[in-house]
This record gives C-alpha cells, structure tokens and sequence, in this order.
C-alpha cells in the first residue's frame, strides 16, 4: 500500500486492488477499483464538505473542504477557520478515514457537522 503526493500534484493513495486521487481542492477526481473508473466523470466531483445547522442564519450551510495533504497516514483538509485530520487506513479491499482531529467547530454556529465525500453507488463494490 502506498500513498504519495508531489509538491504540486495530487493525493494519491493506491493498493493492488484500488486507487483514489483527491486534488488539492478536496474532489476526488479519480476512484479505481479492479482497473474500472467509478467516478462518473459527466457529472460534479465526489468532494469532502462539511455540513451544519447555523441558528444564527436558521438553515443548513455547506463548506467545501480543500488544501489537502497527506503525510504519515494522515490526511487533513481545511476551509478557513475550517479543518479535519483524518487517518488513513488503506487495505487491499476497503479504505477507511478516522476523524482523528477537528478545528474550528463551535456549538454556537454549527450545532452539528458530517463529513461527506460523495461517491456514485458503484464504490459499495464488494468482492
């Protein structure tokens, strides 16, 4: 299992069975499994957002989570006063992310947050 990123290039975390590329933006712009490309690249990227009720505004708001890096299994994402480290755990058939971290939440503004990142069905691929 590997998982590398160049300077100026993209997250790329990859096992003999799959790999997933998420650009610095925080959309995954590529999801392979079994040498077949699950992103349905027609439509919007999967991306990591997280999600919560402002009680100040009263609605649901919505903030991208981009400037992605990943260094010693770890891989955080952030938006202005935003962030999330996840760990990384990459095996030959599942790929799992811990919230290990997060920055920037307050009880007063967003009561709850989730972290989404939004893949077409065919990424529930069991062998």
């Amino acid at each position: 299992n590997k998982a590398a990123k160049d300077k100026a290039g993209p997250i790329h975390i990859e096992t003999s069975t799959y790999s997933l590329t998420i650009s610095n933006n925080g959309q995954f712009t590529s999801f392979t499994y079994g040498g077949k490309e699950r992103i349905n690249t027609q439509k919007t990227p999967p991306e990591f957002h997280v999600s919560g009720f402002n009680h100040e505004k009263r609605k649901l708001e919505t903030y991208r989570l981009g400037n992605s890096r990943y260094k010693d299994g770890k891989l955080s994402l952030e938006n202005g006063l935003f962030s999330v480290v996840f760990k990384v755990k990459a095996e030959e058939h599942y790929l799992a992310l811990k919230v290990l971290e997060t920055k920037g939440f307050s009880t007063t503004n967003l009561a709850t947050f989730g972290f989404y990142g939004f893949f077409h069905s065919a990424v529930n691929v069991r062998q």
